[in-house]
């Protein structure tokens, strides 16, 4: 007997066209199958999960129902310690990034949130900036360390350091 949609056949999922019972592979979308994710089938058919490389970009799909995930991830529970970002194809992102107003710092290598201070020689900009524990990018006076920094209001370059801060 033929089958239609998704399928648990031998451990692993795959999905059958609702129309005339295809095997599909790659990317699918399967709100028309009634769930709200995405979904990768590899040429086999299968579900994948975890990390992926699909043509030359890495992406992530949840190691418990496959779902295609988007926006901060840590890395952990997949083996690896690290935040990445992936954008709303799914693709991790790398090097400076815009995200929901605030400047971010990715790893050119490994796609890795960088934070602290951090020179942008490498990313095509001569100025070392500060990333805080939150990856967002700092501006104006801060205290990092019991130091008192300036940042430009505009671009985050260092401007200069003062001398420690006297807590007496």
């Amino acid at each position: 007997q033929m089958l239609y949609g998704q399928q648990l056949i031998n451990g692993h999922w795959y999905l059958f066209s609702k129309y005339n019972g295809a095997m599909l592979t790659g990317f699918q979308n399967l709100a028309d199958y009634g769930q709200n994710k995405i979904i990768y089938y590899d040429k086999n058919g299968q579900m994948l999960y975890g990390q992926q490389a699909i043509d030359g970009h890495w992406y992530l799909f949840s190691k418990y129902n496959g779902a295609m995930l988007t926006g901060f991830q840590n890395l952990a529970d997949y083996g690896q310690n690290k935040i990445v970002y992936y954008d709303k194809n799914g693709q991790m992102l790398y090097g400076q990034q815009a995200i929901n107003g605030h400047w971010y710092l990715f790893s050119k290598y490994n796609g890795a949130m960088l934070t602290g201070f951090q020179n942008l020689a490498d990313y095509g900009q001569n100025k070392i900036v500060y990333y805080d524990k939150n990856g967002q990018m700092l501006y104006g006076k801060q205290l990092i360390n019991n130091h008192s920094y300036l940042f430009d209001t505009v671009s985050g370059a260092l401007i200069e350091k003062s001398s420690t801060v006297d807590k007496s």
